[in-house]
This record gives C-alpha cells, structure tokens and sequence, in this order.
C-alpha cells in the first residue's frame, strides 16, 4: 500500500486504471496471507484485487531479480496504467512455413507473426517499483 500512498501523492488521478503487478509466487503468498489475525479476509481478495485495486501477474517482472527461484526480495509494482500508452506501429506480417517442419518428420507447420510496438510511460511519477519479502 506504500506504492499506491507514493503515487498517490504525487498527483496521479485514480481513473480506474491503477493496478499492483507482482509475480506468480508473490501473488499466491499474498492469496494465502490474511490481512489481520482471525478475520479469514486475504490481502488479495477472490476478485483478484488488493483494496480494490486489480493484480496482474508476470515472470517478467523478476527477470532481473537474482533470488527469483528462492525465498527473499520479490519485486512488486504499482501504477497508473493509462500513464503507460502502447501503439502498434506498421503493418502486422504473417507468414506460414508449412514445409521445413514437415521434411524434419514433424508434420507441423510454422507460423510466425510480426509486428512493432512501441510504449512510453508519459508520467514516470506514475509508477513505483518496491520488493516484498516472502517469509
């Protein structure tokens, strides 16, 4: 709740696009802890939200993360998604190889699509990045 206090503050506008990211394990830990003794009520909810606020889930977010496959620091974020725009740029590409694979003696086929993307976070402010430990 920090992160949202942090981002909160600096000026970004609750428009229903705040959300917490945290990797698989940080958010099953937070499913399996309760908010308070005795209550039964868990910090992420059955909606999968923490106060009310969304929780998506992504390995990416521990890439750089040296301890991601043992107990310790998990990163956890915080944000104002619509801060963060993502376009597509250019024409999207779609091409099927239908015969390599089959010559190896697999029998499938290939398809490989292309396209760009670019995304910028316009309010850096907007976003925060903290750890959590996993006791």
């Amino acid at each position: 709740l920090k992160l949202q206090a942090g981002v909160r503050k600096s000026g970004a506008i609750n428009d229903g696009t705040y959300a917490y990211i945290m990797s698989s394990p940080m958010a099953a830990e937070l499913r399996a802890t309760a908010k308070d003794a005795g209550s039964g009520i868990m910090i992420i909810d059955d909606n999968n939200r923490i106060g009310g606020v969304p929780v998506f889930e992504t390995e990416y977010l521990e890439a750089a993360n040296t301890t991601y496959a043992t107990k310790g620091p998990k990163f956890v974020g915080f944000g104002r998604f619509s801060d963060f725009p993502i376009r597509q740029i250019g024409t999207v590409r779609l091409g099927v190889d239908s015969t390599s694979a089959a010559v190896a003696g697999k029998d499938t086929s290939v398809a490989t699509l292309n396209t760009y993307f670019a995304m910028k976070a316009l309010r850096p402010k907007s976003f925060a990045l903290g750890t959590a430990t996993i006791a």
